[in-house]
């Protein structure tokens, strides 16, 4: 007896009788974000500093994440590249990048870096 040993009567195949239904007890797991942070490669002018000082980087070459890759500065994943700011630098760099923060602008320009936000 009842509605479901009538003919035609057809339910959602994740009605459970009443209860609470197993994807509304379940907590929600993860979260998926339209941009990909992950690729994001974040590089400080300390860095730069300190391969400058090594020898490993010319200052007269351009500063871009290719570059950084080849250097071994960044992990081959990354493919956008951040500059920070937070200490002093002495030399100027001719810098590419899609991002860069309000202090390592103003470092740079103090120095007379050439920089292009793409």
């Amino acid at each position: 007896k009842g509605a479901k040993a009538r003919s035609g009567c057809v339910s959602s195949p994740f009605f459970e009788g009443g209860q609470m239904p197993i994807y509304r007890r379940l907590p929600k797991r993860g979260f998926k974000s339209r941009f990909d942070r992950s690729a994001i490669a974040e590089v400080s002018l300390n860095l730069l500093q300190e391969l400058i000082d090594c020898g490993k980087l010319n200052p007269s070459e351009e500063v871009n994440i290719e570059l950084l890759k080849k250097l071994g500065a960044v992990r081959k994943n990354k493919t956008v590249l951040r500059i920070l700011g937070g200490v002093e630098i002495s030399t100027a760099l001719s810098i590419k990048s899609n991002y860069i923060t309000k202090s390592a602008k103003e470092i740079l320009d103090k120095v007379g870096s050439k920089v292009e936000v793409l």
